[in-house]
């Protein structure tokens, strides 16, 4: 009700939708995201995962070669040849992964190692939420006549802070270790994620701005989804392995596979050295986390360069030169 008393009604003009391009893009970003996913959990060199690398791979060259030739396109690839755009769509991916993605992998540290109920991890995460709200709030009104590269590129420096302070987790840690990193990482997310739409819009020509928009909201999805998948088979291959190392699980595979699903408390209970079992399993997830942790903090601090770099706002298009054969042809103009 408050939007329909508030916000003006708009109208633009109407296009066909691109249903090619949208079905090959999902079959690309799925394809592209299972292979992440199978690639960890089975092998980079099975079958399968080659399969669906080889997928993602087609149906993104179909996608281009569609978009290429489409009067209404769903993502107008000419876009791309101006660098802030590329920029910000790779800032709009970053800032989804870094920041959002390897929480995944603490929530399931917080319920399955340190028995949190399921609200009591959520609440643990609480701080990058509420700092990043209360950020975005205050420093909007500064933000207005600021170029988005400052905010925009602090904030993913930022967010890879935030991760780095992260990497310091062993088997006794407690929740509070995430304390500090999680509060300059909502820092971060709040400089950065008011900014990134604004940014897209204006880098664009306006009759592009609404796919401008939909573009950066898209590649921040996939961002989190492949950031998910990325991660995921980094804090599994992490765990596998100092789980294998331990020497204390009689098949350390399945034990592996068991503990990254959460099944910490049953894979204990069935081994003979409980004590062992236990101090291995919450290192590995230590391990694990620390790893991805500092996978995202790099990444992150690699887009806030970037975006300091690259981004900067459209030069608006150069004047006609003043000569003697135009003043005359304006002369005219005028007196007709």
């Amino acid at each position: 009700m408050l939007t329909q008393r508030v916000v003006a009604e708009s109208r633009g003009q109407s296009s066909p939708v691109d249903w090619a391009g949208a079905a090959f893009f999902t079959v690309s970003a799925a394809a592209l995201t299972y292979a992440l996913i199978h690639g960890g959990d089975n092998g980079w060199h099975t079958a399968a995962t080659l399969a669906a690398f080889a997928v993602a791979t087609a149906a993104l060259l179909v996608f281009l070669a569609v978009e290429g030739r489409r009067a209404h396109p769903l993502l107008d690839l000419a876009l791309f040849r101006r660098l802030s755009f590329s920029t910000l769509m790779a800032s709009g991916v970053l800032l989804t992964a870094c920041a959002f993605a390897p929480t995944i992998y603490t929530q399931l540290w917080l319920q399955s190692v340190l028995n949190l109920p399921a609200i009591g991890a959520g609440l643990v995460l609480l701080p990058m939420a509420g700092i990043a709200f209360v950020v975005a709030a205050a420093a909007g009104r500064f933000m207005h006549g600021m170029a988005p590269r400052f905010p925009l590129g602090a904030g993913l420096l930022l967010i890879g802070a935030g991760a780095l302070l992260r990497v310091t987790m062993t088997a006794q840690s407690g929740w509070t270790v995430l304390i500090p990193g999680l509060a300059v990482a909502g820092v971060g997310v709040g400089l950065a994620s008011p900014v990134l739409v604004s940014a897209a819009l204006a880098a664009v020509p306006r009759p592009r701005s609404g796919m401008a928009g939909g573009a950066v909201n898209t590649f921040r999805q996939v961002g989190y989804a492949l950031g998910i998948a990325a991660f995921g088979s980094l804090f599994a291959g992490r765990l596998g392995r100092t789980i294998a190392g331990s020497g204390v699980f009689r098949h350390p595979a399945a034990a592996a596979a068991q503990a990254s699903q959460g099944g910490v408390h049953a894979l204990v209970a069935a081994t003979p050295q409980h004590a062992a079992a236990s101090h291995v399993v919450h290192a590995a997830y230590a391990a694990g986390q620390n790893s991805v942790y500092l996978a995202a903090g790099i990444a992150a601090v690699a887009g806030g360069v970037l975006a300091l770099a690259f981004i900067r706002p459209e030069r608006p298009a150069p004047a006609a030169a003043v000569t003697p054969a135009n003043q005359a042809s304006a002369a005219g103009a005028a007196g007709r």
